[in-house]
């Protein structure tokens, strides 16, 4: 439908969902496949009546993380083939070194790794997380480039030839105010609390025991979270669990 949500408000037997503008629509079952970073951001104002006090801590408690991807590609392969991954590890004294001397500042110390895509030989995907990747996203291409291309210089120059990139590509989950982040986490809160996904995932019955409200999405996979097979995942069983619920009230 392309429209935003804006308020999910549950009845007795029935759910209305609200969008942006200011479109209703009524539904018997709902689900929820947000990400943590919206519910977080949001959910106390989007449901009504409020979720209950055990998944309003599963959101708090629950991390969500950020990555930034970006994608280089090169015009040729400088790295050598039996190399697949590049690792930035610094002693403390060249990590401070390195910040001193950057003249691109020092968000790219949380470079993560540096690793090729499979089916191509010409593309170096860069991993950034820490808090500086709401920053990185802003960047100037020209000057993200820079940045990497110092610290692989740094990290290996001495070793191999490099080249300047064609192109680069870079993701911004983090600043879309849809995501606001990549990645769900067990935290040191969430374990502090004993809460697990499991709880983020749990539904809203109605008092006939009806599945109103369910929720989908990585941060609800026991297993899998934080990775794209687990959203999937996590669709498939909460329309399984409406598709038996509806099945059972056939016979």
């Amino acid at each position: 439908l392309d429209k935003k949500v804006t308020r999910i408000e549950r009845l007795e037997d029935e759910v209305q969902v609200k969008t942006a503008d200011g479109s209703t629509y009524h539904a018997d079952h709902v689900i929820v496949t947000l990400p943590l970073g919206v519910l977080k951001d949001g959910a106390e104002n989007m449901f009504h009546p409020q979720l209950s006090e055990r998944k309003t801590a599963a959101i708090k408690a629950l991390g969500f993380g950020g990555v930034v991807k970006v994608f280089m590609l090169f015009p040729e392969r400088w790295w050598p083939t039996d190399k697949n991954i590049i690792t930035p590890l610094f002693s403390e004294k060249e990590l401070e070194d390195f910040k001193k001397t950057s003249k691109h500042g020092n968000w790219s110390v949380n470079t993560a790794v540096f690793k090729p895509i499979l089916n191509s030989n010409r593309i170096l995907c860069a991993w950034l997380t820490g808090p500086s990747v709401g920053f990185v996203e802003t960047l100037p291409i020209d000057t993200l480039e820079d940045g990497l291309m110092e610290l692989l210089d740094r990290l290996v120059g001495k070793t191999y030839k490099l080249v300047k990139p064609e192109s680069i590509l870079r993701s911004s989950w983090c600043n879309d105010p849809l995501f606001q982040g990549t990645y769900s986490y067990l935290s040191a809160d969430s374990d502090k609390g004993n809460i697990t996904n499991e709880d983020l995932r749990e539904p809203i019955l109605s008092s006939n025991d009806k599945p109103v409200i369910l929720f989908g999405g990585e941060a609800t996979h026991p297993s899998y979270q934080s990775t794209v097979h687990g959203a999937i995942a996590a669709g498939r069983r909460e329309a399984n669990n409406v598709i038996n619920y509806l099945k059972k009230q056939s016979i």
